[in-house]
């Protein structure tokens, strides 16, 4: 019986993009079709990417003008920077 049939794995069909086109194996150099960023992995150019490499930065910390695209970024930032201070995340 096959493993997929058991209910462990479903087994997806696979959607093709921009960026199957690419070398995936081992690091390069991968530009943003964007903004023309280069990368070293495929990956994180993809993660950039499909973040909006053009859009704005969306949160702003509380206590000095650091701004970031993602939420858990500002989180890292907090953590990192402005230990004593007391925050809320919503």
């Amino acid at each position: 019986m096959p493993y997929y049939s058991r209910g462990f794995f479903q087994p997806t069909k696979h959607r093709t993009n921009e960026f199957d086109l690419l070398p995936s194996s081992g690091p390069g150099s991968f530009p943003c079709p964007r903004c023309g960023k280069c990368y070293r992995w495929k990956r994180n150019m993809v993660t950039h990417y499909s973040m909006g490499c053009d859009q704005k930065r969306l949160f702003q910390c509380q206590f000095c003008p650091h701004s970031s695209k993602q939420k858990s970024h500002l989180r890292v930032h907090v953590k990192a920077v402005h230990k004593d201070m007391n925050f809320l995340w919503c």
